[in-house]
């Protein structure tokens, strides 16, 4: 199992095993923080009763080294682990509440012989689990339990409806039926009685805290994002970051030179052969000049993306529809040329309200004046002159029926999910409705989908496999605990004021970055996956195994194959395309990859 992850830590590796207890931890160590022996892992208190195995940073850790130096324990390293291990001996469970930072970790008491394990509050770092009658299991990537051997063969159906409809799997299961993901601000805890699984974190919606002025809203909001800069920069090897030409990578380039006083080593993507709508380094550029930053490019070409996507799956783990996945590992082989560790910019859209989806609600509001039968109309011509998908139809179709407020995210359709599928297993569900159509609730909706849901299993799970697949670990100061405690409790229309998305945070920065970056508005990073299909597509999908095997329809593959506007249908092709490679990978095995 710690084969297949040497990719994430390949500086060192360890086991603990007791036969005795039937235990045993693995480990494969990125060294950041103490890069002496004494940092390896799995590590232990110091008698032996209480041992680790952890995958990302605590970021106050010195703070809780110092709370639980006083009560009398031992350090014989520099590192947040050791910090967590005496953190659980004095706490135990209550331990999880204490800590800022990104981890997925499993903690093995001998003395109650329990198993402990838990990941972050947002899901910055993944951690699957499986459970036979013989056997739990662990680990930060599926690819592992694939090289032991203990992967079956059989699919969910309910995954399979949902990742049709979202481009993803959410909540705790994965495509394969004996696999799981535990939750963000989750804990399981394996004892001689049984499993018991629970929460030490959950999202809130907007908490109506006392309302102040805008300007100490920005104040405040200026002083938590440096401090969670300055405390993210924390490592004994170099650091840099990840620049688009958005607002908020160059917030976070930007106090990164304001922390250290030197010249920030940040890295853009390019894409080659594509139109400059898919490129954004001349706004990164003109971040990184005003912050006297160092800056180089990756380059991405279309040959890329068509020889690595596959590769790209097996280093994904499970199929997640998001061509950004070839540019996110050319970028992070570039930045690992030069840096162990990088600071990015995500989790602002979901705090901050970025996304155009989340002005449905002020928009359908808007229409509300209008006679309910004129509305109807109105949308049944935006269906058929501008399609489902359309911004107009979308708000049309909420100002009539604001229950369906989740469609404003699905890819396939109920019923054309339906129609591709040969399950007979019911049309898949969104997670919940909602009633009310006001602009505000509205907002409060589709952020609390994504921040539950998108964010930890299409962005982060991303983020996360494509930089470690390189070895380097990326962190996100805009996801810091301090940071999303503020945003929760900050009134709605300090995030979306009219039709001005993420407006506190460009409020507050705006006499810190150009003029240019902070009046842009959103444009969502795109890859030109429609030019790698011609290739791929044969290859794949005219002789599907996903078809053989009984699961999709060959009728509507081909349909959707056939279909006269196949450029409209690019994106769901795009999203069989890489279920069907990650089947072969993980199911059948026909594709085949050693490493990373």
């Amino acid at each position: 199992m710690c084969r297949a992850m040497a990719h994430r830590g390949p500086d060192a590796h360890g086991i603990f095993n007791s036969d005795e207890h039937r235990v045993g931890l693995g480990h494969r160590r990125l060294s950041i923080l103490d890069l002496s022996p004494a940092g390896r892992q799995p590590m232990s208190n110091e008698d032996g009763t209480v041992w680790i195995t952890f995958n990302g940073e605590i970021y106050n850790f010195r703070q809780l080294r110092d709370e639980v130096g006083d009560k009398g324990h031992s350090f014989r390293s520099n590192t947040d682990t050791e910090v967590i291990i005496h953190l659980y001996e004095d706490l135990g469970l209550s331990c999880l509440e204490k800590l800022n930072g990104m981890f997925a970790f499993g903690i093995w008491d001998k003395e109650s012989g329990n198993l402990l394990i838990a990941r972050d509050r947002i899901g910055i770092k993944p951690l699957y689990y499986a459970i036979s009658p013989g056997y739990f299991v662990f680990a930060s990537e599926i690819k592992a339990f694939l090289r032991a051997n203990l992967l079956d063969n059989e699919l969910s159906n309910q995954s399979l409806y949902e990742y049709l409809a979202l481009k993803y799997v959410s909540g705790n299961r994965t495509m394969l039926r004996n696999v799981r993901r535990l939750e963000p601000g989750h804990w399981i805890k394996v004892t001689d009685d049984g499993i018991q699984e629970g929460t030490f974190w959950g999202y809130k919606r907007f908490r109506n805290a006392e309302r102040r002025r805008l300007d100490d809203y920005a104040e405040e909001l200026r002083d938590i994002v440096h401090n969670c800069v300055s405390d993210q920069m924390v490592a004994d090897v170099p650091v840099g970051a990840f620049l688009s030409g958005g607002i908020d990578s160059s917030i976070v380039v930007t106090e990164m030179a304001h922390v250290s006083g030197n010249a920030v080593k940040c890295f853009t993507v390019d894409y080659e052969e594509s139109p400059s709508s898919f490129n954004e380094s001349e706004y990164a550029l003109l971040t990184a000049n005003h912050a006297g930053a160092y800056h180089a490019r990756a380059r991405c070409t279309n040959n890329h993306g068509i020889s690595l996507l596959p590769l790209l799956i097996y280093a994904m783990d499970e199929p997640v529809s998001e061509p950004l996945m070839v540019s996110s590992y050319l970028l992070s082989k570039t930045a690992r040329e030069q840096v162990t560790v990088v600071l990015a910019g995500e989790g602002a859209d979901e705090l901050f309200a970025g996304y155009r989806r989340y002005k449905l609600g002020r928009y359908a509001h808007m229409l509300r004046f209008l006679p309910f039968r004129l509305r109807v109309l109105a949308q049944g011509m935006a269906k058929k002159l501008r399609g489902v998908y359309s911004f107009p139809y979308q708000v049309l179709r909420l100002s009539t029926a604001p229950q369906f407020a989740a469609e404003a995210n699905l890819a396939f359709w109920p019923q054309e999910i339906t129609n591709l599928l040969t399950s007979d297993q019911s049309l898949y569900s969104p997670p919940f409705f909602m009633d009310d159509p006001s602009p505000e609730s509205v907002l409060e909706f589709l952020i609390e989908i994504d921040f539950r849901y998108r964010l930890p299993e299409y962005i982060l799970t991303r983020a996360d496999k494509m930089t470690m697949a390189h070895s380097l670990e990326m962190r996100v100061p805009l996801l810091d605990n301090r940071l999303v405690d503020f945003a929760m409790d900050l009134p709605w229309d300090f995030k979306l004021s009219g039709t001005t998305d993420k407006y506190l945070l460009r409020y507050a920065f705006r006499d810190q970055l150009p003029a240019r970056v902070v009046s842009r508005s959103k444009m969502p990073f795109q890859a030109p996956f429609e030019r790698w299909l011609p290739q791929l597509v044969p290859q794949y999908l005219a002789d599907s195994q996903l078809v053989r095997a009984g699961i999709i329809s060959g009728n509507g593959v081909a349909k959707l194959l056939g279909d006269d506007k196949i450029s409209a249908q690019n994106d769901k092709i795009f999203m069989l395309l890489v279920l069907e490679l990650w089947f072969r990978i993980f199911v059948t095995r026909s594709l085949d990859f050693d490493d990373l």
